[in-house]
């Protein structure tokens, strides 16, 4: 009885109830398809709103010099203008209005208005967003030499070396685009620093006066019997020669930029050699036999002009072998990959240094030519980046600071790296380390050897440390620093350290992320000679 009085009307009602949800949904969908249109419509001005603000700094940069202190403002604007296009390049918006303005107290500000169409907002009658961006800048003659220290390791292998290609040319392409574009040719200078376990300075430098080609620095005859110049041993040897990569002075002067002087043997450059390690074979070492291998045995002990055969065990028959001098001379090399696997350029994986250029083309080219291989070390990247930026040898390219024909100049380091600092310790021989750019643990050029508890790596980190208080103190130099996709706390910390503020060190944990990096970076050395 109950369900022949009540179902007719339950049914009708529920009807009812669905024509009202479907009016309610209607009614509802509107505002919301609405919203998320203007939302993709604002995120598209942002962009466009982002790279408008940047082309509207080079712009007012590019008339930031003398030149244009006597133009009119309709030749200024024009000038100003061709900058903005050249760089917004649409953009995704319009050019609305431009205009170029030199002010009484004799500042240009440059402003551009620019309109973005939209896709959603036409809904409500509005079919395009329109935003003004503004620059103000000094009239000055500032420069900028700008340096980029930048990791091969193997780390970097794959995706990593790639986004790092991309991310250093356009930033080249960026600040280079001031010296194409404005009066002055070479307003930003450029240079490029690649490092692994060595710095490469050119093979072509083996006559500069900074080498020490007379086996003068006390670390020269390091490994071996004689003092004979590094240059010497290779003249010695058919089928090899110096590759270009030089040891780390003795400390402090690998903390320093200190001229290189004859008189001050220590702060001459000594070119790598890697000492031919002994044969393969077995020995006594601390009254227990140990079957030693050799990373870097490239050579017959008894070769070259030897007439006698070194035998023996233990340490002493070690040292005899690998400070042996005869198996040079008139020696026959050979080796696969170079000779940077085997050899005496054992370890010198990386590009040469190329020094503040205003030349894209060159710049491009070298950084194409990176290759991710070998160890990692922060300290020497960062203290040739420093060498690569002053005006002193070994690099001269670069400008004195508070030239008044030269006024506001500045210097700029950008530091990258996607891992610690390494030194490898660990072959079971009496050499303890791999050869690197302190030579061999033993050596004691780090304070720590096999008999101490030190870690040599937290050596690197305080020279590292040391040698970016030093380049930004007594080298005035700003730098910037990108820890690319780093777990590892100590380093992190000692990249900020490193950086001239906090905010100048960036954490960059992705490609992408890597990329917005240099992009700002550029960014922000772009507007250092803007008032606002």
């Amino acid at each position: 009885m109950f369900n022949q009085m009540f179902a007719p009307m339950l049914a009708r009602c529920w009807k009812e109830e669905r024509g009202n949800v479907a009016i309610l949904f209607g009614l509802t969908i509107v505002p919301v398809v609405f919203a998320v249109g203007a939302g993709v419509d604002m995120s598209k001005v942002v962009s466009v709103k982002q790279r408008a603000q940047m082309a509207v700094d080079s712009a007012a940069l590019a008339i930031n010099t003398q030149t244009y202190a006597s133009l009119t403002n309709d030749t200024m604007t024009a000038a100003a203008r061709s900058v903005f296009e050249a760089n917004f390049n649409a953009g995704g918006g319009t050019l609305s209005n431009f205009t170029a303005q030199r002010n009484a107290d004799g500042a240009i500000n440059v402003t551009a208005e620019v309109s973005v169409g939209t896709a959603f907002s036409p809904l409500v009658g509005i079919d395009a967003l329109n935003f003004a961006v503004q620059s103000e800048t000094v009239v000055g003659e500032a420069s900028f030499d700008v340096v980029m220290v930048l990791d091969n390791s193997g780390s970097m292998g794959g995706s990593k070396i790639d986004t790092l290609k991309e991310a250093a040319k356009d930033l080249t392409a960026t600040l280079l685009a001031v010296n194409s574009t404005g009066p002055v040719p070479d307003r930003v200078k450029i240079g490029l620093v690649p490092f692994t376990a060595f710095v490469n300075v050119g093979a072509d430098k083996a006559t500069a006066d900074w080498i020490d080609v007379n086996g003068l620095s006390p670390v020269n005859g390091n490994n071996m019997a004689t003092n004979t110049p590094r240059l010497d041993l290779f003249d010695q040897i058919s089928g090899v020669s110096w590759q270009g990569c030089v040891e780390a002075r003795p400390y402090p002067y690998d903390v320093q930029d200190t001229p290189a002087s004859d008189t001050v043997p220590e702060t001459l450059f000594v070119p790598e050699f890697a000492p031919d390690e002994p044969d393969d074979g077995g020995y006594y070492r601390r009254d227990k036999y140990r079957s030693y291998s050799y990373s870097n045995n490239w050579l017959d002990d008894d070769g070259g002009s030897c007439t006698t055969s070194i035998d023996g065990v233990g340490e002493d028959a070690h040292t005899a072998k690998q400070q042996r001098m005869c198996k040079y001379d008139g020696a026959s090399y050979s080796s696969w990959n170079n000779g940077v696997s085997k050899g005496p350029n054992y370890g010198c994986k990386t590009q040469e240094v190329t020094p503040l250029t205003t030349s894209e083309e060159t710049i491009d080219t070298a950084i194409d030519a990176m290759v991710a291989d070998g160890y990692t070390n922060i300290h020497q990247g960062v203290v040739w980046g420093w060498r690569a930026i002053s005006p002193a040898a070994p690099f001269t390219e670069g400008r004195a600071m508070n030239d008044p024909d030269n006024p506001g100049h500045r210097r700029i380091m950008i530091v990258m790296t996607d891992g610690a600092n390494t030194y490898e310790w660990t072959d079971s021989n009496p050499n303890i380390s791999k050869y690197n750019a302190y030579g061999y643990v033993p050596e004691g050029r780090t304070g720590v050897d096999y008999n101490s508890n030190g870690d040599v790596t937290d050596v690197m980190d305080d020279r590292t440390a040391e040698a970016c208080t030093n380049a930004k103190t007594d080298g005035e130099i700003e730098i910037y620093t990108i820890a690319f996709q780093i777990s590892d706390t100590t380093t992190r910390n000692m990249l900020r350290d490193c950086a001239t503020k906090p905010e100048m060190a960036y954490q960059s944990d992705s490609d992408a992320q890597l990329l917005v990096a240099f992009q700002n970076i550029a960014k922000e050395i772009s507007k250092l000679r803007l008032a606002r």
